[in-house]
């Protein structure tokens, strides 16, 4: 088996997350923060380890402020029903994933949020002149997806940051394909980040960093936080202020591995990925009846792709039970996207590499496309 579906989930791990895993499950798994017995105590030093070193990792000044979730549709679902109010104003972009667009528009439908799609130029790029034109007096924050999960193209991030402080509007990063390959040395006020992609942990664990605290969302959940059990209002205090019930203490421990592991080969994880995909995108280009989505340039792991007059489903099918290739087919829960891209009849095929992909599955897949289209 190949695997090349990474932008959905990263298959092979860093050997220290599944010891990391491991260990902790067997070792570790009390409730941290609700009993002083030893295993309890430890429980929550390795969560409290956890959040330092994420939080170095995100540029986030206070631990406190890496709120532990179950995904990155779960953190953004977060920040989103927690910020916004009925007169609020938001801008966002055609490449948003459904976990954006869905909030925002049953926030449009209970509480008349309003927002507004930006389109790129056409480089792909959304631009500053793009955002100033969609701006309103009651904007009160950008949405935007750092790496497409369709087509892999990368936003500058200091054009969204530039604006966000001349207009001073809050900033949210959806960073579910660039966190852990993407470099983050830019001003930002929230992140939202999964634990099964670009940073090698476990499902079921992901990241909300939050910046600037002066502007903390409503919670999304209430309940047990092992504080202030007397109170029936929701402690004020982070991260218990956002995150109730049991934390799961092995999932997190295994993050702070992936997290690790992405710090130290943080050059080498993007180098090879691009030098993947851009040998993909160059001879791909060269098949006849191939049509790539995806900029030539590439700057991430993603490639998108259609063969003429045949499905992508029917593409990612045959990749998989002919060639034991694993990608993905489909519409990528991408709407506005796939419309942009006049693909909403057909999806796009979309190949997504890996640090511990080889050259040699990317020869494969090559020939696998060829035979594909000759057949």
């Amino acid at each position: 088996m190949i695997y090349l579906d990474n932008a959905a989930t990263t298959l092979l791990k860093p050997p220290e997350v599944y010891t990391k895993s491991d260990e902790i499950l067997k070792k570790y798994s009390a409730n941290a923060g609700r009993s002083s017995h030893i295993a309890s105590i430890k429980a929550a030093e390795i969560i409290y380890t956890a959040r330092y070193t994420i939080a170095d990792f995100l540029n986030i000044n206070k631990p406190e402020n890496v709120v532990f979730t179950f995904g990155c549709t779960d953190s953004l679902n977060m920040i989103i029903n927690g910020l916004f109010n009925s007169d609020d104003h938001i801008l966002t972009t055609v490449y948003e994933h459904n976990s954006v667009l869905r909030p925002l528009e049953n926030l449009k439908n209970i509480k008349g949020v309003d927002y507004t799609v930006i389109m790129p130029d056409e480089n792909g790029i959304i631009t500053e002149e793009s955002l100033e034109k969609s701006i309103k007096k009651n904007t009160k924050a950008i949405i935007v997806n750092y790496v497409s999960n369709v087509t892999g193209i990368k936003q500058n991030m200091n054009i969204f940051s530039s604006f966000k402080r001349k207009h001073n509007l809050l900033l949210i990063i959806d960073g579910a394909q660039a966190v852990g390959v993407q470099n983050l040395d830019f001003d930002y006020d929230y992140i939202c980040c999964a634990g099964h992609k670009g940073l090698y942990g476990p499902q079921g664990i992901g990241i909300l960093g939050i910046k600037n605290d002066s502007f903390l969302p409503r919670p999304f959940r209430f309940g047990g936080t092992g504080t202030a059990t007397f109170s029936l209002d929701q402690p004020n205090d982070m991260p218990e202020y956002l995150e109730s019930g049991t934390l799961s203490v092995q999932n997190i421990a295994a993050l702070e591995q992936g997290v690790i592991f992405c710090k130290r080969n943080s050059e080498n994880i993007l180098n090879h990925e691009k030098k993947l995909t851009q040998y993909l995108i160059d001879n791909l280009k060269h098949i006849s009846s191939v049509k790539i989505y995806s900029p030539h340039l590439s700057k991430s792991g993603v490639v998108a792709f259609n063969i003429d007059n045949i499905h992508s489903n029917e593409v990612a099918e045959i990749l998989d039970k002919k060639f034991g290739i694993c990608c993905r087919g489909g519409f990528h829960c991408a709407p506005l996207l796939h419309k942009y891209l006049k693909t909403e009849s057909t999806g796009a095929v979309r190949i997504s590499v890996g640090y511990f992909n080889t050259m040699e599955d990317i020869l494969y897949l090559i020939d696998a496309v060829e035979k594909i289209v000759k057949k």
